[in-house]
């Protein structure tokens, strides 16, 4: 078993929860000893034109570990990258949109005093800022208001989430064409975190997204797998849920329900890092590293391998145990997928296309290989190649793709997103839903086409913590 253990972090850029100098604070999630964790920015900002020094934050800490005063990672130093390009104050309008109640404020001066024997303290000036803030008057805000920009991408956005909200089942999951599925059920699910409705919080969905979360957790098998019926195989529906977990850990405030999930996730990611090891996958170099079809493969391919690296991504994120070792390998077989003329393809030698580049894409910017000569191959492959109705998989790289060049830059991120928000305008149903015009997205069924529509036009609110950059 792989339990809870201090490991390296991920070969990556900082990546918090949520991003307190894009004006969305970070989350802490509660745990049973009263401390917090996850997702915390290196240093608190301060405003422009205001000197002093900046308030080191916690560094992330492991499941029940006890919170830091002072030591290695207070302030790591390491800067986050800033949007820019023609759509970053599109973005910023976006941000300053959101609740008051996911705003940070930035104040002058060190907010923390050192006390010997105690380490760091209230300072004076937060004294004084608390004692501001009980004498004004603050605006009542929902706790769950997502962004009213007024956009039609919002606008979109509302409808399907209306959609996802009406075809719940009884029993808390969603179906796909194949039936219920713990997959489905967590791309809706996440559909609802990716607009900014938090878990466990008050708002108009609340319900829906406890009752979805707690399908999948009762439906986690003995080993630890996250199935119910599945079309190509139970680790594809695994990573889905796994990654699901991971994100609701690190955005929930409700103590409970991220317990629950976390006891859920922690043998989630368990079976991924034993079927990454599964008897008989080394004897063919080219394999290993990867993840496919079943717990037990001895193959892999990027597909599934995509959504193994991102749930496992999203769990370090959330405190998890991941050894670096198992992030190094997977990186190493996803580059092997990458081709020469650039793109990834479905395996080693493979030929690519939209979905798999930006699965491979997406898979080495969020391990830390920001800018590698393959991920930006991937980048300049899909700049060169737009989305089209229709086209294989589409919702496949509905998904993918915006996320991946979110995370390489805006160069490439402007060239391509904005037509693939006039497709999905363009193609959503009356009804609020998406069906493709692919047969292969077809067999996923409307919720699944949906939630990956949703997902994709969410992407510049950041909201969901694998959003970050």
């Amino acid at each position: 078993m792989h339990g809870p253990q201090l490991v390296p972090t991920l070969r990556s850029r900082p990546r918090p929860t949520r991003s307190v100098e894009d004006g969305i604070p970070t989350r802490s999630v509660g745990t049973s000893d009263g401390g917090d964790r996850t997702g915390i920015p290196d240093c608190l900002p301060l405003p422009d034109g205001v000197d002093g020094p900046k308030v080191p934050a916690r560094p992330p800490l492991e499941c029940g570990s006890l919170l830091p005063l002072s030591g290695p990672g207070a302030c790591s130093g390491l800067a986050r990258r800033r949007p820019t390009g023609p759509r970053s104050k599109l973005r910023s309008a976006k941000r300053e949109q959101a609740p008051a109640l996911q705003r940070a404020g930035t104040l002058p001066g060190p907010l923390l005093e050192e006390r010997p024997g105690i380490g760091r303290c209230p300072g004076r000036r937060l004294i004084c800022l608390a004692l501001l803030l009980a004498i004004a008057p603050l605006p009542h805000v929902r706790a769950q208001e997502k962004p009213s920009g007024g956009t039609p991408a919002d606008e979109s956005i509302r409808r399907a989430l209306v959609y996802l909200k009406e075809t719940q089942k009884p029993d808390g999951g969603w179906d796909a064409g194949f039936g219920r599925a713990t997959s489905v059920t967590s791309l809706a699910v996440m559909s609802f975190l990716a607009a900014g409705h938090v878990p466990g919080e008050p708002g108009p969905y609340r319900e829906a997204i406890d009752r979805g979360i707690r399908y999948v957790i009762t439906h986690q098998k003995v080993n630890g797998l996250l199935v119910t019926n599945t079309s190509h195989g139970p680790m594809y529906c695994h990573g889905i849920s796994t990654l699901m977990l991971a994100e609701v850990v690190g955005m929930t405030g409700d103590a409970a329900l991220a317990e629950q999930c976390r006891a859920s996730l922690t043998r989630a990611v368990d079976l991924i890092l034993k079927a990454q090891d599964a008897p008989g996958k080394g004897k063919d170099s080219r394999q290993a590293g990867g993840w496919r079809y079943q717990p037990t493969s001895t193959d892999s391919d990027l597909s599934v391998s995509g959504w193994q690296v991102m749930a496992l991504r999203a769990a370090k994120s959330a405190g998890c145990s991941v050894p670096s070792d198992n992030i190094d390998r997977a990186v190493a077989y996803i580059k092997r997928c990458s081709a020469k003329s650039g793109g990834f393809g479905y395996q080693p030698g493979g030929e690519p296309n939209n979905p798999r580049t930006g699965t491979g894409t997406l898979a080495l910017e969020i391990c830390g290989e920001h800018e590698s000569p393959e991920a930006v191959a991937g980048a300049e492959y899909l700049v060169k190649h737009p989305p089209k109705w229709g086209g294989q998989y589409f919702f496949y790289e509905v998904y993918y793709c915006p996320q991946a060049l979110f995370q390489v830059g805006d160069r490439y991120f402007d060239a391509y997103y904005p037509r693939l928000v006039e497709i999905l305008l363009e193609h959503q149903d009356k009804d609020g839903s998406w069906l493709s015009a692919d047969a292969n997205d077809r067999s996923g069924g409307r919720i699944y086409c949906t939630s990956m529509a949703v997902l994709a036009l969410a992407v510049e609110y950041r909201y969901l913590p694998i959003y970050q950059r």
